[in-house]
């Protein structure tokens, strides 16, 4: 896989994962946020419930000018149901302890038990009971209750027996605290997620643009240098003109026709290679990426060779590139073909192979007189050339075809004995690749 494929992979994983912690996270908030927001409930109404029957037993009377905030209805019940004492929105009968379903915390007869419907909250408590957040009221004695409640209070008790108070509390306010917390929590989500698609999508912009930046740098590269490839199409082609020329007058002798023919082949084949190279060139630099054991592909380049190649494996054959076959032995052929040009065909090109963390290093070393300095980058620009003869599209459309690949090429110094050393990095394929 290349670099920018593993980035781009990495990034679209973490991504993914950040995506579903949020939501995780956002799930539990929501359901720690309903858990805590229904005890918020009961128990401003337990304690509101608290105060009411406080005020019963003391004798203060109850009524619905009198309800604290938030209270809409209040009661008092006998064992049988029925209201011994009813205020604002609280029902004339209560059904029995045995048949109500208490969902508050606690439950069951002797407790207090709530339910909610749509913005109230209806706590049911049992007389002498302390309920789930606070004092219990109505009463001493495990709930046995006097005769009245007290001057002015208006609700007779029962004589014996428990009772039942009710509490109706308007939970609007919680719940729109609830509604504007879950709105938070869920727009927080959907920016954290629209950032993340936003980022994926700009990293796809980003490398489509860098393709097409790749593409228009070479046309217009390509612009700049047609003077130069007319100039390399016409010394060929007078060439072979001069020599056909020649052997129409050359009939008697052989020899010289011989060598006629070999100039116009020679030029024949500059002009094809000059060809070649402007279609692989302007050609999709990528082609089709597969995976390639780079030592062995380079031993199987080498031996085709007509000129010495020693190759130094480093890393045996477990190192593998995803690259275009052919365009992978379009590189090394050609950086190989350099090497042995420059040093005059002294001595046999060396390649070595390496494999330096996660990275294929490939380097093309030769005894010829190195690149100066200054001409490093520019050799790589489409039809420069330092060399008689030469095209100057071969390294251009070596970098092409390894930037495709998402690797390196670079050109510097050999350490030992002078010369240079042409340099290509590559990433290495994982297991999954292979």
């Amino acid at each position: 896989m290349s670099a920018m494929r593993r980035t781009r992979s990495l990034l679209v994983g973490s991504l993914t994962v950040l995506a579903a912690g949020v939501l995780s996270l956002l799930v539990l908030l929501l359901r720690q946020g309903a858990t805590h927001d229904r005890v918020l409930m009961e128990y401003r109404a337990s304690q509101a419930l608290s105060g009411l029957i406080d005020r019963v037993v003391a004798g203060t009377g109850v009524d619905v000018a009198t309800l604290p905030v938030g209270v809409t209805g209040f009661g008092a019940y006998g064992i049988d149901g029925e209201a011994l004492q009813q205020v604002g929105t609280a029902p004339a009968t209560l059904p029995s302890p045995a048949q109500a379903t208490p969902d508050g915390p606690g439950g069951g007869e002797g407790s207090e038990w709530a339910s909610l419907q749509e913005s109230m909250l209806r706590l049911v408590r049992a007389a002498g009971s302390r309920g789930a957040f606070g004092r219990g009221g109505g009463g001493r004695g495990g709930g046995a209750v006097g005769a009245t409640a007290g001057a002015g209070s208006g609700t007779v008790l029962p004589p014996s027996g428990r009772i039942h108070w009710l509490v109706d509390y308007d939970v609007t306010p919680l719940l729109r605290e609830r509604r504007l917390r879950v709105a938070v929590i869920v727009g927080l989500f959907a920016t954290i997620l629209g950032f993340s698609l936003a980022t994926v999508s700009l990293v796809n912009t980003v490398r489509r643009a860098e393709i097409r930046s790749r593409r228009t740098q070479a046309l217009a590269q390509l612009g700049a240098a047609a003077r130069t490839i007319t100039h390399e199409i016409r010394n060929p082609l007078a060439a072979i003109r001069l020599q056909t020329s020649l052997l129409r007058r050359m009939e008697h002798d052989p020899r010289r026709a011989e060598q006629a023919l070999t100039v116009i082949d020679e030029e024949v084949a500059r002009l094809g290679a000059l060809a070649e190279g402007v279609r692989s060139f302007l050609g999709d630099p990528r082609g089709t990426p597969e995976p390639i054991a780079v030592c062995r592909a380079v031993q199987t380049i080498a031996a085709r060779q007509e000129f010495a190649i020693d190759v130094d494996c480093a890393v045996g054959t477990d190192a593998v590139v995803r690259m275009d076959r052919l365009r992978f032995e379009s590189v090394i052929t050609n950086l190989c073909t350099n090497a042995w040009q420059a040093q005059g065909g002294d001595s046999a090109v060396v390649v070595r192979v390496e494999l330096r963390s996660r990275t294929v290093v490939v380097t093309v070393l030769d005894r010829g007189p190195g690149v100066p300095a200054n001409l490093r980058e520019r050799v790589f620009d489409p039809f420069f050339t330092t060399r008689d003869g030469g095209s100057g599209v071969g390294l251009a459309a070596a970098r092409a075809f390894v930037e495709a690949a998402d690797g390196r090429i670079g050109i510097g110094d050999r350490s030992d004995g002078g010369g240079a050393a042409v340099t290509v990095e590559l990433a290495a394929a994982g297991e999954d690749e292979r």
